[in-house]
């Protein structure tokens, strides 16, 4: 008893000491100056590196020469001599020890030479971030060959002037831009939009200029329509932006000053009198006064404009464009406000547009007009819209049983009431997706056995769906001609009786997979696994004998013992 409760103590320590000094992980290294604790499977995910001798020499030689990348990186970080560090930043095979030895350093020399010529980017960009030097950060803002080394540079300038250098002679145009959005000098910008080559930079100085006169000069100087439109999207002076609008020789420009414009008297001149169609229609959807809104929706050459003008605008005004204008587009516009019934009626009959008779067509309840558009206009669209409306059920059979559109008569057979009338089309349709729809809408159970004994296989397949008579569905599922027929009625088949005989006899395996997915005998499945002559069959046997071992013995026994 004494020396077990020796050896019980002794296992007791080590659990303890296991537990205090290295935890639940197992240890992957444990020698000259490095421990690796991490998860053998996991790996680098829950490795955690442990750098445990002060030796500066072994420490260098670790970070130098180890073959892990994460102990490198930890070895770096207790390194002191900074020309180890700077070897290791130049030379070593991974970016992210080169970052971390960068992040050691601090003398502007090395960090300099560091960002000037290190090979890793991401090493140069550290390097960058730790300069200060405002000479410096220009010189590689300017020269540097990696263009996000400049661009980080050039971010931590603060000198305008140093600025102002960069982006007036930057070989990259995106640090021109990058110096230009930090400039504040309203004095250092406005020199940039006047004088700098590149329009991207002259944009970039307008959005820091605040004065509005400043801006007026330079938009009036300015060549390029970029950054015009720049220009007059900043200028909030109106009588500037009346000028723009009224005189510019750019109809762009002319339309960004026209959106802002607010003298309504300017405005209704422009609309009327303007070269462009795209200016004329931005004015006159600033527009209010009905007489000159009037004047432009009857006389305006553009369609767009007369549109505009045109959803603006109510009274008679309406039906005088519906009368004479040549658009549809602009006539369907009108037609939105109009709501005169009469005026409906004839449009919905003979108007020359198919979207206007149908847009009108859905505005009215007419019943005579419905029917007579729904018989006779040319196009299928409008007739399918005026079937929709329809409510003459003997109507709806004659279009559902005669248009010669399969559109129009699958509208009208899904608006079909009758039974009698819904199995003629299921059965003589000469289009499928009507005979579908007419079959979806039959519930007589006598029309649906009838139409399953169809000589259409299509036919017969739908109405197998909607069949629920077991005596029939046991019929069509053993005897039908056609296989997916036999499947689909197989599926809704309830006996286990007569799952077995398709199982075990029917000619295609898709249908004796159908009838092994539903069998609860034991036996029967068994028999079915070792016989079948098709593979996928047998699978399916065996899968289900799986599933109804997986049943508690009681259940199994029920199953088993089934028919």
């Amino acid at each position: 008893m004494p020396e077990f409760l020796h050896r019980v103590r002794w296992i007791t320590v080590g659990v303890l000491l296991a537990a205090a000094g290295f935890g639940c992980a197992p240890i992957l290294r444990n020698e000259n100056g490095v421990r690796v604790v991490g998860d053998i499977v996991t790996g680098e995910q829950e490795r955690q590196v442990t750098i445990t001798t002060r030796d500066q020499s072994r420490i260098a030689e670790i970070a130098r020469t180890d073959p892990d990348s994460d102990v490198r990186q930890a070895a770096v970080i207790k390194i002191h001599d900074s020309a180890v560090l700077l070897a290791i930043a130049e030379t070593d095979p991974d970016m992210q020890v080169r970052i971390t030895a960068v992040s050691q350093l601090a003398g502007k020399e090395m960090l300099t030479r560091i960002a000037t010529t290190n090979t890793e980017p991401l090493a140069r960009l550290a390097a960058t971030e730790r300069l200060k030097d405002q000479t410096v950060l220009f010189d590689l803002a300017m020269r540097n060959s990696e263009s996000i080394v400049r661009r980080a540079a050039t971010e931590k300038i603060t000198n305008p002037r140093l600025l102002y250098d960069i982006a007036s002679s930057n070989t990259e145009s995106f640090v021109r831009i990058c110096a230009t959005s930090l400039i504040t000098d309203q004095k250092l910008l406005t020199g940039i939009a006047r004088n700098n080559s590149d329009p991207l930079v002259r944009r970039s100085a307008l959005r820091g200029i605040t004065h509005q006169d400043a801006l007026v000069q330079l938009f009036r100087i300015e060549k390029d329509r970029d950054v015009r439109k720049t220009a007059v999207e900043l200028i909030n002076q109106q009588d500037i932006l009346d000028q723009i609008a009224a005189t510019d020789p750019d109809p762009v420009i002319r339309y960004l000053a026209v959106r802002k414009c607010q003298r309504r008297s300017l405005l209704a001149a422009i609309a009327t009198t303007d070269p462009d169609a795209i200016v004329r229609q931005a004015a006159v959807a600033s527009l209010t006064d009905q007489a000159t809104l009037e004047i432009i929706a009857e006389k305006d050459p553009d369609p767009m404009v007369r549109k505009t003008a045109v959803t603006k605008i109510r009274g008679p005004i309406l039906l005088a464009v519906m009368e004479t204008d040549e658009d549809s587009d602009v006539r369907l516009a009108a037609l939105a406000s109009i709501v005169d019934p009469e005026f409906l009626k004839d449009a919905a009959g003979t108007d020359t547009s198919p979207d206007v008779r149908a847009a009108a067509l859905a505005k009215i309840s007419d019943q005579e007009v419905i029917a007579s558009v729904a018989f006779h206009d040319p196009i299928p669209q409008v007739r399918g819209t005026a079937v929709i409306k329809l409510t003459d059920q003997g109507l709806i059979e004659v279009i559902a049983r005669n248009d010669p559109n399969k559109e129009v008569r699958a509208a009208a057979a899904g608006k079909v009431i009758d039974q009698t009338v819904l199995k003629t089309i299921a059965l003589k349709d000469s289009h499928r997706t009507v005979r579908q729809i007419a079959v979806e809408r039959i519930t007589d159970q006598a029309i649906l056995d009838e139409l399953a004994r169809s000589p259409n296989p299509n036919v017969r397949l739908m109405s197998v769906a909607k069949l629920i008579h077991p005596r029939i569905l046991n019929d069509i599922a053993r005897n039908d001609p056609f296989a997916a027929v036999r499947k689909a009625a197989t599926e809704k088949v309830a006996s286990q009786a007569v799952l077995k005989d398709i199982a075990l006899t029917d000619p295609d395996p898709t249908v004796r997979k159908a009838a092994v997915q539903a069998i609860r005998n034991v036996d029967m499945l068994m028999t079915i696994a070792q016989n079948d002559s098709h593979e996928e069959v047998r699978t399916e046997a065996n899968k289900q004998l799986q599933i109804m071992r997986t049943m508690t013995s009681e259940t199994w026994r029920t199953k088993h013992d089934a028919e």
